[in-house]
């Protein structure tokens, strides 16, 4: 059976394809309220050393950056927080 991503979930991988040092260290997707988005990851380190990961989301069709509502809400992603 192949794998069915989950609704509410995502994975990421090491990207094997990286080309330049801005490019993302994982790539992924995950599915949020029935839409799929591309999911990009870069390990950094914050100024006290820390270790973490800086997040970007895109939607996979292209769309407006943010999931539209029937109530005509919209939630906004920022994927240049980083």
């Amino acid at each position: 059976m192949a794998y069915e991503q989950r609704d509410n979930s995502g994975s990421l991988f090491k990207n094997h394809k990286k080309t330049a040092n801005n490019s993302p260290d994982l790539t992924g997707s995950i599915t949020v309220a029935g839409v799929q988005y591309y999911l990009s990851g870069w390990r950094k380190t914050s100024s006290k050393g820390v270790q973490f990961v800086s997040l970007a989301v895109k939607e996979k069709d292209g769309g407006g950056g943010g999931i539209k509502r029937d109530d005509d809400d919209l939630i906004p992603f920022a994927p240049e927080w980083r």
